[in-house]
């Protein structure tokens, strides 16, 4: 996982003098040989994995992305099918696809997904910067090179050069940095202009493109709701609604209603799957309302850790429901907003659905930005029926785990722990 294949093969062949029979052990061989380009040999250890256990989606999902590299698309898109049947949001399954899959959209989509299970992995990043940079995307690019390096501050050296001349693309008085790793954090030694211009943080996502694409798909399958999203909110807006919460929105929040100031209340559908973004100062009502609701459910236990499921585990903190911000509301006491106070290993940040309901409370990203690239690309992807003026569908469920809360409000259907 440190990035030192050569080592670890070592030790697996070692394994397998002892215990040939150790299917862990032949998958993680086969993960290693992959890494080390030795493709053929990856496939047999995956082939002879997974009929030891035909259930073991890793040798499975691994063979996926082994016949990938092989050009193999016939045999990949089988093992991928196979793979996603057994684990819906299996890393290396999504990623096969997202190789294999022409359309940005839903491949950036699949990249995401698979990041959300394996966070430490820089092979993914590598494969989404390389996408975002191959359409253009050179913020979203430059973060996920950036994050490479951070993982691995002594290797990935296409990462590394890629990374140099994306930041000397979007800076052009930075072309001749070098990077240099320290404190296992991402450096780059040039003038001290230079230097203070390329710590400037990047934004995990393009707001400004997420917002375009979301428009022109408005424009062209639901015009009337386009026509009412609101003109942006101002600073002095953001300035009263963070009072009101004692705390500093996200920037990603932000950059999204100083576009669009949420969503005229009249017969148009949301356009977060039916759902519309709430204007700042009916914000401002709903988190005053919600936070008197939280104090009766806090009071009935509906809140506690023991009574209330949360997905994934350990991400939602019960008892901090006065820093959840709702921004859309579904008229029966339900919202989707910012969980600005999370669990331990949550994001602060985080879009997380909560209310008065049963439902169980989900992370549908791990911030606005990400919450909106996945509705954007369900919407590009075609995984939306419209019924009239009413109803807003998903039509399959949702590929990314724990993105299920728009799937069960749609009517598409109903969740269960089994699912």
């Amino acid at each position: 996982m440190q990035g030192h294949a050569d080592k670890a093969l070592t030790f697996f062949n070692k394994v397998l003098t002892i215990n040939e029979k150790s299917v862990d052990a032949i998958v993680w061989r086969g993960r290693c040989y992959l890494v080390l380009n030795e493709v053929d040999k990856a496939v047999v250890d995956f082939s002879r994995a997974s009929l030891m256990d035909e259930s073991n989606v890793d040798a499975i999902g691994f063979r996926a992305r082994a016949f990938v590299a092989l050009n193999n698309h016939d045999s990949a898109r089988l093992d991928v099918e196979r793979a996603l049947k057994i684990d819906p949001g299996h890393p290396a399954a999504l990623t096969a696809r997202a190789q294999m899959d022409p359309s940005y959209a839903t491949a950036s989509f699949d990249y995401t997904n698979a990041i959300y299970r394996e966070s430490q992995d820089p092979e993914l990043y590598f494969l989404r910067g390389s996408l975002y940079e191959k359409h253009g995307n050179i913020g979203e690019a430059i973060a996920d090179f950036q994050k490479i390096v951070q993982l691995r501050p002594n290797g990935y050296r296409d990462a590394r050069t890629k990374l140099k001349r994306l930041i000397a693309k979007s800076d052009p008085s930075c072309a001749s940095m070098e990077l240099v790793s320290s404190n296992n954090s991402q450096e780059v030694s040039a003038n001290k202009s230079a230097l203070r211009k390329s710590r400037r943080p990047v934004a995990n996502f393009n707001i400004t493109d997420l917002t375009g694409r979301l428009a022109r798909w408005l424009d062209k399958n639901l015009p009337r709701s386009l026509s009412s999203l609101r003109a942006g909110a101002s600073d002095a807006d953001f300035a009263r609604l963070e009072d009101l919460i004692g705390s500093q929105l996200p920037e990603e929040f932000k950059s999204f209603y100083s576009l669009y100031d949420g969503q005229e209340e009249d017969d148009s559908l949301g356009i977060f799957f039916g759902l519309r973004p709430l204007p700042l100062e009916e914000i401002a009502r709903e988190y005053e309302n919600w936070i008197s609701v939280a104090a009766q459910l806090e009071h009935d236990g509906s809140l506690s850790d023991g009574r209330l499921r949360t997905f994934p585990p350990n991400h939602v903190k019960m008892l901090s429901a006065e820093k959840w911000i709702p921004f859309t509301h579904d008229n029966w006491g339900n919202h989707i907003g910012l969980d600005l106070e999370p669990a331990l290993k949550g994001t602060a940040g985080q879009i997380i659905n909560f209310g008065s309901g049963a439902h169980p409370i989900f992370v549908m990203g791990k911030s606005f930005g990400e919450f909106l690239q996945r509705v954007v690309a369900e919407l590009e992807g075609g995984n939306f029926h419209i019924d009239g003026d009413e109803d807003f569908i998903m039509k399959k469920r949702p590929a990314v785990q724990y993105f299920e809360y728009l799937y069960v409000l749609s009517g598409s259907g109903v969740w269960t722990p089994a699912d």
